[in-house]
């Protein structure tokens, strides 16, 4: 998680620490590469490309475009999440959110932490690839808003309104 998160939150709420976090060490990168590759088989995974930007890909090209939810700085994207997917989202999550093409981290969080601080794990520039570690579903926030869907098992997933992308 970068710092200058960490330090926006403690300023919004003083009297609290931030939300559980843990960054993920390159063991636990290697460990979701060979998932990804057993998983979606290794053509998917370019050397150019982290295994977050791999996911990014296969949500924003094979997932189901949710709609557009206005700019990351409103409330409306984590609100949108839990209105708009009917899914039963694991406890902790894997996120990944960055402006640049090399992430800074990617750390395990709460879900439910992620959908009541969104702003402070995602910042209003940035991009948000959130997976689960078994790599059954992947979920992409744009920083303009779009949101998009991925799930390898289709139990249990239903979209309220699913719009087609303009």
């Amino acid at each position: 998680m970068e710092s200058w998160k960490i330090e926006e939150f403690l300023t919004a709420y003083p009297t609290e620490t931030f939300p559980y976090y843990r960054q993920l060490s390159l063991a636990d990168i290697s460990l979701l590469e060979h998932q990804f590759v057993k998983k979606f088989g290794p053509r998917k995974l370019h050397r150019m490309l982290s295994v977050t930007d791999a996911l990014t890909s296969i949500a924003i090209n094979e997932g189901d475009y949710i709609g557009t939810f206005g700019n990351l700085s409103h409330r409306k994207i984590p609100d949108s999440i839990g209105t708009t997917l009917r899914f039963d989202f694991p406890n902790l999550v894997i996120l990944e959110a960055t402006a640049s093409a090399i992430p800074e981290s990617v750390d395990e969080v709460q879900f439910t932490d992620l959908l009541r601080f969104f702003n402070y794990f995602v910042g209003p520039v940035e991009d948000a690839t959130i997976f689960d570690p078994s790599l059954k579903w992947i979920l992409v926030v744009t920083h303009d808003g779009e949101m998009f869907f991925y799930n390898r098992i289709s139990d249990g997933f239903q979209t309220r309104t699913v719009s087609p992308r303009t």
